[in-house]
């Protein structure tokens, strides 16, 4: 039978995409000992602020109340450089209550301030405590998230944040909103594209580039982010979610926005990929809590 469109199989410990053009190993995954389980968010002990935000006391952690409302989530028509079988089709998503967000990605200072200890640095940039934790596992920033109170935000919270409104890939040029990587010598769509991404480079002081109309910073790029959620198949309104693994026990967890090691066509807002739990070197996160305290 010819397949005229990607599936998704799971064979030998990695998932497979199989399409007309062949077969590919797209990620492996290794066993979960600890299943992560997006914890709800307990009260957390939030200032306001008069320029409308909100800050976590024992972290410092500066939040952005976020409306409740919809919007349409993945990738357009007009988006040339989607990837179809994870980035569409388009369809539309209700954020049912309102929601904060951290306006920056969690900073190795905010880790201090709550866990005591700094994480390792992985890129071993010299980085100082204004810039993003990053390189820790699901598992690791658990921890944190059960002392601190936060959750990290559902896919659907983060999408909705980084677009705030907008229905373009991004809300301004890519170089005044994003830090990203870009090797012009390797053009896109080129066998060796792999050489545009550059896990070497360590990531940037937070906030450095324009936030979005909701005031968030380095939605897209410096480094990616954890959601929490698994990762599965986008559908149509119609249709029920198609998750791409199920099992209890795997490590395949959804990142977004790209990084500082990304080409820029990973910095967007429907741009998603996920990996297991041995490759986090540039992925950190930005915490999320309910409304309504």
């Amino acid at each position: 039978m010819a397949i005229t469109s990607p599936m998704k199989l799971l064979v030998m410990g990695a998932v497979v995409v199989a399409s007309a053009l062949g077969v590919f190993l797209v990620r492996s995954w290794s066993p979960c000992p600890l299943f992560f389980r997006q914890p709800v968010s307990a009260q957390v002990n939030l200032v306001s602020g008069s320029d409308g935000t909100f800050t976590h006391r024992e972290s410092g952690v500066v939040l952005v109340r976020v409306p409740e409302g919809q919007f349409l989530r993945g990738a357009g028509n007009d988006d040339v450089e989607a990837r179809e079988w994870i980035e569409r089709p388009q369809h539309h998503v209700s954020i049912r209550a309102p929601f904060f967000l951290a306006r920056t990605e969690l900073t190795r200072g905010q880790w201090y301030k709550v866990m005591g200890w700094y994480p390792a640095d992985p890129c071993a940039g010299g980085i100082g405590d204004d810039h993003p934790v990053h390189g820790l596992t699901i598992r690791e920033i658990k921890p944190f998230l059960s002392k601190s109170g936060f959750r990290l935000p559902t896919e659907d919270e983060w999408e909705y944040a980084a677009r705030a409104g907008t229905l373009s890939p991004r809300y301004g040029s890519i170089d005044r909103i994003a830090w990203h990587n870009e090797n012009p010598a390797v053009p896109v769509g080129a066998e060796e594209a792999w050489k545009r991404w550059d896990y070497t480079k360590p990531p940037k002081a937070i906030a450095t580039k324009e936030p979005n109309p909701l005031g968030l910073y380095d939605m897209y790029g410096n480094v990616s982010e954890y959601v929490g959620t698994l990762v599965f198949e986008y559908h149509s309104d119609a249709e029920q979610p198609r998750w791409v693994v199920e099992f209890p026990g795997t490590c395949l967890h959804v990142i977004r926005g790209g990084s500082v090691a990304s080409p820029s066509e990973a910095c967007r807002a429907s741009w998603r990929e996920w990996l297991g739990s041995d490759e986090p070197t540039l992925v950190g996160f930005r915490v999320a809590c309910d409304s309504g305290r």
